[in-house]
């Protein structure tokens, strides 16, 4: 018997450029832990400086890492909205949920292991049961992705407009409403971006193919509001939401232009269907690299070689991490445990659809790929 899926507007087969920013998003995730969890350990106190830059830079990229993931998550879960319920339950929901379930479980075991980084994890099984309920660990993005689609399909009635600036306004007041926990705030902040894309996958995948002048007019908008507060003062600093919406259509027209590169494209499409256990597994990693190397990766020597070590370190540390994420996943996956990776109710058919006219593939049966980490 043939099955159909219905796609959402704009969106046909699986794109290049759409993995190719979600490898740019989970590169930068991966960047961000390793400068903000790591980096001081190994930096020598006389160039700490150095390694403020480097805080500094992952920080400006805030308004663009996790956004640009959920644009793309959005835009893949479009097509499913309308799908009858009792497929999307298994297959969308309860394949997340349960990866999210399953590695809080892992991490926690893990942490309690190698517990010298300044993480955001669950600690003892009270604490698990919580984040199966309101996540504060750092795998929020996979309960996010169930929680959006949950709430996106049950606001189907209302016009898409109405909804997405629903979600503005909840970006907007979060701040507001002094939440302690960083990503259970991150889970209330970033709704927009997977809700927008969704509802309007067609303006996404506008953004991929922006000419020349109106991607200019974009990046001299998203410098005019960056350099505001120098200009300006501290009071015309603009919120995190407002770089977003600047910084999110420049991240994904470069995507798109990445992805006109073979080479890139190809890492790219690499990366990109493969987030998941770069996703799950480059804490840990982080951790037991942390643990197990740390004074000698600690740099040191003279000053003109301690500051080219910490401009190339990060750099290097996220490729290992993520050659080292890939390693295991692929000897875990040959080893009997590639149920750790693998959807157990089976591959979603939306997987296989993406945004624009690019090149055809298929999903791997079973993996969560384009619209999951």
């Amino acid at each position: 018997m043939n099955h159909t899926t219905s796609r959402a507007p704009g969106v046909s087969d699986r794109s290049e450029w759409a993995d190719t920013a979600k490898a740019l998003s989970i590169v930068l995730v991966v960047l961000h832990h390793t400068v903000g969890k790591h980096l001081g350990f190994v930096t020598p106190t006389q160039f700490l400086g150095v390694g403020a830059v480097w805080l500094e830079f992952t920080d400006a990229l805030k308004p663009v890492r996790m956004p640009l993931f959920f644009v793309v998550s959005g835009l893949f879960a479009g097509s499913a909205l309308r799908r009858p319920w009792r497929e999307v339950a298994r297959k969308r929901v309860l394949n997340i949920y349960y990866l999210y379930a399953l590695w809080l479980g892992v991490h926690m075991g893990v942490f309690t292991v190698f517990d010298e980084l300044p993480m955001n994890r669950t600690r003892g099984w009270s604490e698990l049961v919580t984040n199966l309920v309101v996540p504060s660990s750092g795998l929020w993005y996979l309960y996010a992705l169930v929680a959006y689609f949950l709430l996106t399909r049950s606001l189907l009635s209302l016009d898409p407009r109405v909804v997405v600036a629903l979600a503005a306004a909840l970006t907007l007041l979060t701040p507001a409403l002094g939440i302690d926990a960083v990503n259970t705030a991150s889970l209330l902040q970033h709704f927009f971006f997977f809700a927008f894309a969704a509802h309007f996958p067609s303006v996404v995948v506008a953004m991929s193919r922006l000419s020349l002048r109106p991607t200019l007019l974009v990046a001299g908008a998203a410098a005019a509001v960056v350099a505001a507060p120098m200009v300006l003062g501290p009071e015309a600093r603009p919120s995190r939401f407002v770089i977003s919406l600047l910084a999110v259509p420049l991240a994904v027209r470069l995507a798109g232009v990445l992805a006109l590169w073979r080479p890139a494209a190809r890492l790219g499409s690499f990366l990109g269907r493969r987030t998941l256990p770069i996703y799950v597994l480059h804490v840990p990693v982080l951790a037991v690299l942390h643990s197990f190397f740390i004074e000698s990766l600690r740099i040191e020597g003279t000053s003109v070689v301690s500051v080219l070590a910490l401009a190339v370190y990060p750099l290097a540390a996220t490729f290992v991490i993520i050659a080292t994420c890939l390693g295991v996943e692929r000897v875990l996956s040959r080893t009997g445990f590639d149920w750790l990776f693998t959807a157990p109710f089976g591959p979603d058919p939306a997987l296989t659809t993406a945004p624009a006219p690019a090149s055809s593939t298929a999903a791997v049966p079973g993996r969560l790929t384009a619209a999951h980490p």
